[in-house]
């Protein structure tokens, strides 16, 4: 068996390397092996010893790295040609660090992965702190959910930025494109970033993680700036979740655990909303029962609820019932009084009253359906 370990970032950093190094190992070809969860750490166990170049992150990024070349040229364009270099612009909350972050990106990109590094458990200890700081790259707040303003040496807090070497920094920003789903929420002088990735509770193969991270590559930006409903970490992954695919050929869904993290920027200043664990099996189990009675329903989350104000509210109640056996007939109470408002409101578009009448009964079935009642 060959070991590699995640270096003890935090859950959010290791987790986002953890799907950093996937990525890559599937672009190796190497789709054999299985990941242990080691409390916020993770172990992948391959079959046999990792051979991929030390260009390998380039390879994968060029798209990436050729559109940071142009927008470092001036064309300010070039961020949102690609829906992977979007993703990134969309996930930062902190505008005047997005040149210095692609920059990183860039120049860790260029030099030889290191993947040997993860070989070794003391990571941290071998490879970062014993080169110093000064020369490595920043950890930015969305790829730590806590760590980006501060760092913590012989139990002291120093107000001094949190530091990775280029291995971890390049491996953890391939985690955030390709196995992290992003909600962006403006609201007037308020921003709110979701973070969404999908991590093992105990033990999964790799090939499961690989499945997984088709749901995650995504983002997804309300229609209206100025009056989008601004939803609850708790909700953040039904409405992740109910964009694009449904996996449904997962062998262990159980094994499965959804990771959140949130931020919000206000004028400027920053700060986490918070970090949730939750199960991932009664969400997917409830937007698969969904999306086969009610085909919108992907368009019916981001536009009736997601878009209006007072939909906050049913995503979170329809999330407490599937997670934590919330009342469903609040639920019920509380879709229906939204879907009427929208109904009755003769601002709103036709289109958008058409998208709203849908059966509530199918939602509530699925709801009693997936706790394990009968409805009465």
């Amino acid at each position: 068996m060959y070991e590699l370990y995640t270096p003890g970032h935090g859950i959010i950093t290791d987790s986002l390397i953890l799907h950093g190094l996937l990525k890559i190992l599937s672009w190796c070809e190497i789709n054999k092996g299985e990941v242990i969860r080691q409390g916020d750490r993770f172990m992948i166990l391959l079959d046999h010893e990792l051979k991929c170049a030390s260009e390998t992150a380039e390879d994968l990024l060029e798209e990436v790295l050729i559109l940071i070349k142009e927008y470092n040229k001036g064309d300010q364009d070039a961020i949102y040609v690609s829906n992977r270099l979007s993703k990134i612009n969309h996930a930062n909350i902190n505008r005047p660090v997005l040149k210095n972050w692609l920059n990183a990106i860039l120049y860790t990109s260029n030099r030889p992965l290191k993947l040997e590094f993860y070989k070794d458990a003391d990571h941290i200890l071998k490879f970062e702190k014993k080169h110093g700081s000064k020369t490595l790259p920043t950890l930015y707040l969305p790829l730590s959910g806590v760590h980006g303003k501060y760092s913590q040496e012989a139990k002291k807090v120093r107000e001094n930025p949190y530091k990775i070497c280029d291995t971890c920094f390049v491996v953890s920003n391939i985690g955030l494109i390709y196995g992290t789903y992003i909600i962006r929420i403006i609201k007037k002088q308020k921003i709110n970033v979701y973070y969404t990735t999908l991590i093992p509770k105990d033990s999964i193969d790799i090939r499961d993680l690989y499945l997984l991270q088709r749901l995650t590559e995504g983002y997804y930006l309300p229609d209206r700036d100025e009056e989008s409903a601004e939803i609850s970490l708790i909700s953040a992954p039904l409405v992740a979740l109910s964009q694009g695919e449904t996996i449904a050929s997962i062998e262990k869904p159980h094994q499965i655990q959804v990771l959140s993290w949130a931020l919000q920027l206000v004028n400027n200043f920053q700060r986490s909303l918070g970090l949730l664990m939750i199960d991932y099996k009664p969400l997917y189990e409830f937007i698969a029962s969904i999306k086969l009675k009610i085909p919108s329903w992907p368009l019916f989350v981001t536009k009736c609820l997601v878009n209006v104000d007072g939909g906050e509210a049913v995503l979170t109640s329809i999330s407490e019932s599937l997670l934590f056996r919330g009342d469903i007939y609040s639920v019920s109470r509380r879709l229906a009084s939204h879907i009427m408002s929208i109904l009755k409101d003769d601002k709103r578009s036709k289109d958008l009253k058409d998208l709203c009448k849908i059966d509530v009964d199918e939602i509530i079935g699925s709801l009693y359906m997936i706790r394990g009642k009968d409805i009465i």
